[in-house]
């Protein structure tokens, strides 16, 4: 009953990769500005990384219904958001961290370590 309740009285909901991300401290950041767009009146609003929209995705209530009709598969709100280029409000995250998707073995083996030093401080790679 509670939750049914406060699905109702939601405004908006965030849409989050359901994978891995290779710096998922960014989500907080990232989803930190797609609020502030909805606040400022977005009915859509989209994280961009080098201009690509990605993750989170910020979507108004009164698109939710417009949004499910066209979603399918993992797509999720992919297709709304291309047939809506208008209500989509872009942005731009890539101080926020990286968008870079950590799906499988090889793509964890990919991403750059830190360093350890002696003292076993974290150095990042350059």
């Amino acid at each position: 009953m509670q939750r049914r309740r406060m699905l109702t009285l939601a405004g908006a909901t965030v849409l989050l990769t359901g994978s891995a991300r290779a710096a998922p401290s960014s989500d907080a950041d990232a989803a930190s500005g797609v609020r502030s767009a909805l606040e400022r009146g977005a009915v859509a609003a989209v994280a961009t990384y080098a201009g690509r929209h990605r993750n989170p995705v910020l979507l108004d209530r009164s698109v939710w219904a417009d949004v499910a009709a066209l979603a399918e598969g993992d797509a999720g709100a992919r297709s709304w958001l291309r047939a809506h280029p208008d209500l989509v409000t872009a942005v731009p995250c890539d101080d926020t961290g990286s968008a870079r998707d950590v799906d499988t073995p090889a793509d964890l083996a990919a991403l750059p370590r830190p360093a350890i030093t002696p003292d076993h401080r974290r150095v990042q790679p350059a």
